[in-house]
This record gives structure tokens, C-alpha cells and sequence, in this order.
């Protein structure tokens, strides 16, 4: 066995990678102001933080993407100077990214060795088949023999390219011959599911032993579970530092740590969302029909078991399933996308009265849909901010192109801006300036210009802060007290139980269980035990 990974086993860790008093500024913005992190071999370190706490910007920094404009970081207590991500990678420090890009077309073995595939070569030409063994070998060692090197990246689940991605640190690690890579995983749970987190866990016990890791996450729970000691940064500075036990012995310093906010505002403190405004914004309306909206004869494939799916006015449901179990495709369908033939026999109603299943006549219906793939299906991250909110409100009017009141969509953003506390200070900003809890409430914005009456809500709080995700609950209740229906899929069973009056378990494609919430008392394990 290596002296290194002897040391670690006998309690002496070694600070594999170090940042001192670093500092970044963006213009008038102090995004970073003498910040100190120490990620150390054998350990898992969790970053936390609001959404503008500072976080990406230190993995930035210590990525080579940008540079600090002070400190020094150092790598195995020798100073580094990162001026691009490439330098990065040569000194042993990875990072996988919560929207880690990929090349759809590609297949997983070419896509594990993007890059590097000059490392693969037989009689002077690059071989597939000396990569696609490689992948293989990978892909079993790591107890992930159901993926398939020659499966195409477009036709995966955003967990399963997660995994994949992961898998590639390791292969990039293997063929530069790195002993102790440095791993930093941004997010790397808020697409996975059940299934997947378990692996993910064992993943990260599997390799900490001979690296050192550092895992950013906004859920709590994880951080106390998942990492030996926990980092939080607070307005782009060191809040605090704790080991698991105390923080576990503590739960509530993380919070008050990272902003004060409880996610079930236990602290009492006012979520910022202007719920007044929500009001304004969100007439009450009635309806003669008890049901506001309804699917009947819903079949999610040939074999299963039609069923029937109501949601009345001012009721928020919640549907839960582990991934493949046919939550998600009830929402897209739902929405008038493209989804499986075999929903076609189902009919839409809204206030009792059928209608056509067409995107465009669902949104003048007011049936909004926002997806959990952000990145993929939501952002469009260089366009404005008023663009953005505006591009459903467009297609509804029919205002794709010509007659746009730019000057009213300004107008309109900054109403939303103010009522949702979005931290921008001009909506003519691109929206991919923003964070993604920042972002998330510009889609949500982007809904709320319908003046929605159902809202299909597919993960929408995946990947945000806990101080984010308190005010999006208010919201929701806001919404919900003013007439509006929400159909909330999340594979977030606390969320659930939080928000949600009713929830729906599917499994196998087919509806098994319906859960009454309307006084909060389910437990989670009761639905987790219905969906496995």
C-alpha cells in the first residue's frame, strides 16, 4: 500500500489542496473576500451556502477557470498557479458540475475520454475498440456494468450522465496517472435518483480514502450525513467550519450559518416573497366544476392499469416515484409535449370542459409547465431576464417576432423581480449572470405572466438553496390560496410532505398509492416504501 494512504488510515490526513485569504471582485461586486478552504486526503468536505453565498466562485477559483485577484492556493503544500482548467486537470483536481455538459450524439466511452483520446492509440491511429474496453473495465470496476459504453449519451437520464461523468474523473485520473486526485463535485445529487444516491454514497466512501473530496450541496440532511466536516460561506466569506459531529449535534448552526433561514421557516423569520403581491398578480377565480383539472384513462404504457387523476382548485399534489416511474411523463403529457403513444387514449379537462392537447392552447388555458432540467429546457442563458419571463407569455399571444412591447416586458420583469426577491439589479442582464436559485425564480416568473391556473412544476427547487427553497414553498401556498392547482413531482420526499395536500405514489408506470397530507402527518418512509 502507498505511504500516503498509510498515513491517512493512521489518523495523520494530508491538505491535498489549499486556498488562503482568497478574493475575487466582478466590478462593483465582492463576490469573495479572504476566504480559506483546506480539503485534505481521506476526507469529504462539504461547501455550503446560499445561492450568492460564494460557492461557485470558489470552485471557479480553484479549477483554474478563473483567477483570484488575491491569496494563493496550494497543492500538497506547494503553491500552484492555475491559469486555465487544463492546469487544473494536470495537478490532479476534477470537478463535476450539477449541469455537467455532454455531447449527446456521443456514446458514454467516447464521451469518459473526451480529450484524451491520443492516450488510446494502436499502430499510430486512435482505437475505439482499445477505448471502449477501457470504458468497460471502468464502468464494471465501479459496479456500473448496466451501463453500456456504446449507449448514447442523448438517450440517458440526467442521473445516469452524472454518473457517467463521475466515472470519467476517474478515468481521466487513471490515464494522467494521478495517485490522490483532488474531486470536487458541484451538486452532484440534485439530479440523481434513489437508487442512484445510494450508489453515489458508496461511491464517495470508495474513493475518499485515496483522494480528497469536496461535496456542495444546498441539502442539509446530506451535508451531516454524506461529509466529515462542513464549510460555509455567508455573502462570499468564511461563516463557519465544523466537524460532522458538530454539526450534527447542532443542526440549526448550519442554518443560522448559512443565512438564518430554516426551510420549514422554524426560525420564524419572513421568507422573501412578497405575498401580497402574489395576490395582485393571481386573481382568485371559481369554477362550477369541482375538478380544476383532469386526466381520464390515463395509460402509461401497454400493459398497465388505466387510471384517473383530479386535482381540484387551491390544492397542491404531489406525485412521487423513483426515476422511470411515470410521474414525470403525467406532467409532459400534462403540458401537450411529446411524450409515449400510449397516454394518446387519455382526455384533458379544465373546469370540467375538454380541450385540445396543444401547447399553445394549454398555455392560453393557463396550464404552465416548468421542467427540472433547467439548463436543457428552461434557460435561455443569454437572453435577458425580461426576455426570459416573457418567452411563454409570446408564444400564448402569438407575439413570436413581430409587435414585441419591449418597454411593457421590462415593466413586467421588474414587478416579478420585486415580488419573487430576485437579486438583480437590471433585467436587461443575462440571465445566465444570475445563480441558479436566482434563475429558477426567473422560470417561475416566467410562469407566473400567465397568471397561471395549473401549474406543472417537474423538481423546480432541484439544485437550490435552503433559503431559496423556503420562499419558493411560500409561494407555492400563496398560489394555491389563490385558486391556482399545482402538480408537484420531486423526488424530494421532505418537499412533499412539506408542501404538498395530497400525494400520489406511481410505480411501474402505473398510479399504486394516494397518500392524505392535508395535516402534514405522512412520513416519508411510508412513500418511499410504496415507490421501491
Amino acid at each position: 500500500m502507498d505511504a500516503c494512504y498509510d498515513e491517512v488510515e493512521s489518523g495523520s490526513r494530508l491538505p491535498a489542496l489549499e486556498g488562503r485569504e482568497l478574493s475575487k471582485r466582478y466590478g462593483a461586486t465582492q463576490a469573495l473576500q479572504d476566504v480559506s478552504i483546506c480539503l485534505e486526503r481521506g476526507q469529504v468536505t462539504a461547501l455550503a451556502g446560499e445561492n450568492g453565498a460564494g460557492k461557485s466562485t470558489l470552485i471557479r477559483l480553484l479549477t483554474g477557470v478563473e483567477r483570484a485577484d488575491h491569496g494563493v492556493l496550494l497543492r500538497d503544500n506547494v503553491p500552484i498557479r492555475l491559469h486555465t482548467r487544463h492546469d487544473a486537470t494536470a495537478a490532479g483536481i476534477f470537478c463535476v458540475y450539477q449541469d455537467q455538459p455532454s455531447v449527446s450524439g456521443f456514446e458514454v466511452y467516447r464521451q469518459t475520454y473526451l480529450g484524451y483520446e491520443n492516450h488510446f492509440r494502436r499502430r499510430g491511429l486512435i482505437s475505439d475498440s482499445l477505448m471502449r474496453r477501457a470504458c468497460s473495465d471502468l464502468l464494471e470496476d465501479l459496479g456500473l456494468s448496466s451501463i453500456s459504453p456504446t449507449q448514447r449519451m442523448g438517450t440517458l437520464s440526467p442521473g445516469v450522465r452524472e454518473v457517467v461523468a463521475l466515472a470519467g474523473v476517474i478515468a481521466v485520473s487513471q490515464v494522467l496517472k494521478v495517485k490522490h486526485p483532488v474531486i470536487l463535485l458541484d451538486e452532484p445529487t440534485s439530479a440523481l435518483s434513489i437508487e442512484e444516491l445510494d450508489f453515489l454514497k458508496s461511491f464517495i466512501e470508495l474513493l475518499k480514502s485515496r483522494s480528497a473530496m469536496l461535496f456542495v450541496s444546498h441539502r442539509v440532511t446530506e451535508v451531516l450525513e454524506w461529509a466529515d466536516a462542513v464549510c460555509v460561506l455567508r455573502d462570499g466569506r468564511n461563516a463557519d467550519f465544523m466537524t460532522r459531529e458538530m454539526a450534527s449535534a447542532d443542526r440549526d448552526r448550519v442554518y443560522r450559518a448559512m443565512g438564518g433561514v430554516h426551510p420549514q421557516g422554524r426560525d420564524g423569520k419572513k421568507t422573501p416573497v412578497d405575498s401580497e403581491a402574489v395576490t395582485a398578480a393571481i386573481p382568485v377565480e371559481s369554477s362550477a366544476s369541482p375538478d380544476r383539472f383532469s386526466l381520464a384513462g390515463v395509460r402509461l404504457h401497454a400493459h398497465a392499469l388505466a387510471f384517473d387523476f383530479r386535482v381540484r382548485a387551491r390544492e397542491i399534489v404531489g406525485l412521487a416515484g423513483v426515476e422511470g416511474s411515470g410521474k414525470e411523463e403525467v406532467l409532459r403529457f400534462c403540458a401537450g409535449l411529446s411524450v409515449d403513444g400510449a397516454l394518446e387514449c387519455a382526455t384533458v379537462h379544465i373546469d370540467g370542459r375538454p380541450h385540445r392537447r396543444r401547447l399553445a392552447d394549454l398555455l392560453r388555458a393557463g396550464v404552465v409547465y416548468l421542467s427540472g432540467e433547467r439548463q436543457r429546457e428552461g434557460v435561455f442563458g443569454r437572453l435577458s431576464i425580461a426576455e426570459n419571463m416573457a418567452v411563454s407569455r409570446r408564444i400564448a399571444s402569438g407575439r413570436q417576432g413581430l409587435f414585441i412591447r419591449r418597454w411593457d416586458e421590462r415593466a413586467r420583469a421588474e414587478r416579478l423581480v420585486s415580488t419573487l426577491s430576485i437579486k438583480v439589479s437590471d433585467v436587461s442582464a443575462p440571465l445566465q449572470s444570475l445563480s441558479g436559485g436566482n434563475q429558477q425564480k426567473v422560470l417561475l416568473g416566467r410562469c407566473l405572466e400567465l397568471k397561471p391556473r395549473v401549474m406543472l412544476l417537474d423538481n423546480v427547487t432541484r439544485g437550490v438553496d435552503i433559503g431559496t427553497k423556503a420562499s419558493i414553498y411560500v409561494l407555492f401556498r400563496s398560489l394555491a390560496e389563490n385558486g391556482v392547482s399545482l402538480i408537484l413531482a420531486s423526488d424530494d420526499l421532505d418537499e412533499l410532505v412539506s408542501v404538498a395536500g395530497r400525494i400520489i405514489v406511481f410505480k411501474g408506470g402505473q398510479l399504486v398509492r394516494e397518500f392524505d397530507n392535508s395535516n402534514g402527518d405522512v412520513d416519508p418512509l411510508q412513500i418511499l416504501t410504496t415507490m421501491v
